[in-house]
């Protein structure tokens, strides 16, 4: 978590990096708990502003014919193919008879698609899909039309998705009422800790919440004795401040009161 939130403030030096590093992080959770995967987000984040580039120049250039080139193609049907295989095999399953649905049990089967997964989250996580892609959208309309086409290719099918997964989660919950994973309930506190540790940065600096938060996570979560957690939570908070001495930076200062280093 130190070396993260060293790594994010190095950016800009400005409180909103952290701030982005922990609303990423509890989307992350969010995503995690609803059964959605993350690497595809961060696959996207990294590809799509060459993917947009490179995608605005061959349509300028070629217009549409490059969907008909050998390369195009071949690289679609490794795409394509393995979606209509699986889509083929649920369908024959379905068909010859229930020999994963039949021997499920009543409390899995009152679970939906997703057991384990708690229903609130995944209603809150597609809730801000939902808003993130609606937003998005009203952004669009305001480009020129040809500025349109590649936002509109990951805009459109996101939004109608979302409104999808939606719609069928209310309809799952009504049914067969809220399933609640333990798991996501045992990770709360940590996640509340954890943004807390964010509230009590902007507050009172780096230095002080950072040793807030390792007294909560060594003796409080790891119920470590005192002279261990002490001589840990020492190493720890020297390598933290090393980080910070290292890159040259000022560590993120409170707006009420803050810790500063003779350094």
């Amino acid at each position: 978590m130190l070396i993260m939130v060293a790594g994010a403030y190095q950016g800009t030096q400005t409180f909103g990096d952290i701030l982005a590093l922990l609303a990423l992080g509890l989307l992350g959770w969010l995503m995690k708990n609803a059964g959605i995967p993350r690497a595809p987000v961060l696959v996207g984040f990294v590809l799509a502003t060459p993917m947009e580039q490179y995608f605005w120049l061959t349509t300028q250039i070629h217009g549409f014919t490059w969907l008909t080139r050998p390369g195009v193609l071949i690289i679609a049907s490794l795409i394509v193919i393995p979606l209509v295989l699986n889509v083929a095999r649920r369908l024959r399953r379905r068909v010859d008879g229930d020999d994963d649905t039949g021997h499920r049990t009543e409390a899995t089967a009152g679970e939906g698609e997703l057991p384990g997964h708690d229903s609130s989250v995944v209603l809150i996580t597609v809730l801000l899909m939902t808003v993130a892609f609606g937003y998005a959208l009203v952004e669009m309309l305001g480009y020129r039309p040809n500025a349109r086409l590649m936002p509109s290719l990951g805009i459109v099918p996101g939004l109608l998705l979302s409104l999808y997964v939606l719609g069928r989660q209310l309809v799952r919950i009504r049914r067969r009422g809220r399933c609640v994973s333990l798991a996501s309930r045992r990770e709360l506190p940590v996640l509340g800790g954890i943004l807390l540790y964010g509230v009590a940065m902007w507050l009172i600096g780096f230095n002080l919440a950072t040793l807030l938060l390792l007294a909560w996570l060594l003796i409080g979560c790891a119920r470590m004795r005192w002279m261990t957690a002490l001589l840990y939570g020492a190493t720890v908070y020297a390598i933290a401040q090393g980080m910070f001495m290292l890159m040259r930076l000022t560590p993120p200062q409170g707006t009420l009161l803050n810790l500063a280093m003779p350094w």
